[in-house]
């Protein structure tokens, strides 16, 4: 558990979005040492976004098992990730990007993403605002 103290995202800290993203599909497999979790994201420059900027997503405690950008897979030079979050430079303007990562929701105890509890798996999805 981490329990350094998150910055609070204010909302006048609020850009809007240089993407939508129109469609969600997600698959996700519980294993005895984990779970995987398949996105696919359709997703498209937002007309009243920043053209200039990148696609930011968030995510914590994921290891990142691959990129594919319209199908093809992305090299490690396409994007950037840290603990935190994914950045993707150079997007065409429409495109679809499926993404597989595997977390621990047996040792995840922020209550936050996918998790175990005594019951069961759950997911808890927040917006930022509300940490």
């Amino acid at each position: 558990m981490k329990t350094e103290q998150r910055v609070p995202i204010q909302l006048s800290d609020y850009q809007v979005p240089p993407f939508l993203i129109s469609t969600v599909n997600l698959d996700i497999s519980i294993y005895a040492d984990g779970a995987v979790v398949k996105s696919k994201l359709e997703c498209v420059r937002n007309p009243a976004g920043d053209a200039g900027l990148p696609l930011v997503l968030d995510g914590q405690e994921l290891e990142t098992l691959s990129l594919h950008l319209d199908g093809r897979l992305l090299l490690a030079g396409e994007y950037v990730m840290d603990a935190d979050t994914l950045t993707i430079t150079n997007l065409p303007d429409a495109f679809v990007l499926e993404i597989a990562v595997r977390n621990q929701p047996d040792s995840n105890t922020q209550l936050s993403g996918l998790y175990r509890s005594a019951d069961g798996y759950f997911t808890q999805c927040e917006a930022q605002g509300f940490r």
